[in-house]
């Protein structure tokens, strides 16, 4: 059967965040991907002709796959309590996802060095920046659809940072298993909390958390909505 482009392109997307997770990215060349591919460097050329371009290839290719199962869902909402309802299941649902918590699969080590190499590197850091302001400019809509207010109003903002603050940070503190445990101990409540405890928790109460954090903020700076 013959390999279609988009598919050659996928598969080295696939081996180049493995061997990212495997030896970090600094090390890592483009003849490495080649060869794990079963390429020419040549022919990985065709494709991709830096390991800047791999790299934003692969940051696309993701957050567009990720972005496509959620509309995919959200269609059916009919509200916009439902799309919002829809938003916070899907993001809280990241961790079971097998892809997602693949892509999650880096030591502290690399994943700092991953981390700086996207910051010094303008054309990743700044398509990255790029991707993100659509996403906000996404949630922030939802948002303001549930509140009945225009998403342009400044201080929607202020919502917008809390909610995402909150549910992206409680998102991937479920997925570091590992997590050090010296600032819980530090806090003198590690003997009845754990991070492993947060998947106990079900998702549906945390989406009523955060529903009901949001009426509060909303009927604190809108007066006028009730």
């Amino acid at each position: 059967m013959k390999v279609s482009a988009e598919q050659k392109k996928e598969m080295i997307i696939q081996n180049f965040v493995s061997l990212i997770q495997q030896f970090g990215i600094n090390r890592l060349t483009l003849n490495d991907v080649a060869e794990k591919s079963g390429l020419t460097k040549s022919a990985l050329y065709y494709y991709f002709d830096s390991k800047e371009a791999l790299m934003i290839a692969t940051f696309n290719h993701f957050h567009d796959k990720m972005l496509a199962k959620f509309q995919a869902i959200a269609k059916n909402a009919e509200t916009p309590k439902e799309v919002l309802l829809t938003y916070c299941r899907f993001y809280l649902s990241l961790t079971d996802d097998d892809e997602f918590c693949g892509l999650m699969k880096y030591s502290e080590e690399v994943t700092n060095e991953l981390a700086k190499y996207v910051v010094n590197t303008p054309e990743i850091a700044k398509a990255v920046l790029s991707s993100r302001e659509q996403d906000l400019e996404g949630i922030c809509q939802i948002l303001a659809d549930y509140a009945g207010v225009k998403s342009n109003d400044p201080r929607f903002v202020y919502i917008l940072m809390i909610f995402q603050g909150f549910i992206s940070g409680f998102t991937f503190s479920l997925l570091r298993e590992n997590k050090d445990s010296s600032l819980l101990d530090a806090l003198g409540i590690n003997s009845r909390f754990s991070w492993k405890s947060l998947k106990e928790i079900p998702k549906e109460d945390i989406c009523d958390f955060i529903i009901t954090g949001l009426d509060t903020l909303i009927k604190k700076n809108f007066k006028d909505k009730k």
